[in-house]
């Protein structure tokens, strides 16, 4: 993906509380940076949250618990390359 502000959407197949979900991102830096989630909807299938990203490689943790009390975890690395250049109109 390139480099920019990423919006990042994490669907589950159960309702979630959101107050205990956490998605942690570690980049390039290796500093690991807690991101802000919301529920995408008022079904609570799901959190979203928006981050500015530079080019490297990630890895986005998620931990989630859902209503019913069940936790879940999981990864998903990803790579982000440079932006896309504009083309000049002529």
């Amino acid at each position: 993906m390139p480099a920019g502000n990423v919006a990042v959407k994490l669907s589950f197949d159960r309702v979630i509380d959101p107050f205990r979900a956490r998605l942690l991102l570690l980049g390039p830096s290796g500093v690991p940076q807690l991101l802000p989630a919301s529920p995408v909807d008022d079904e609570q299938h799901g959190l979203a949250t928006t981050v500015a990203l530079t080019p490297g490689h990630y890895v986005l943790h998620w931990r989630m618990r859902a209503q019913a009390g069940d936790p879940a975890q999981g990864t998903l690395p990803f790579d982000v390359g440079a932006a896309p250049t504009p083309v000049a109109k002529k």
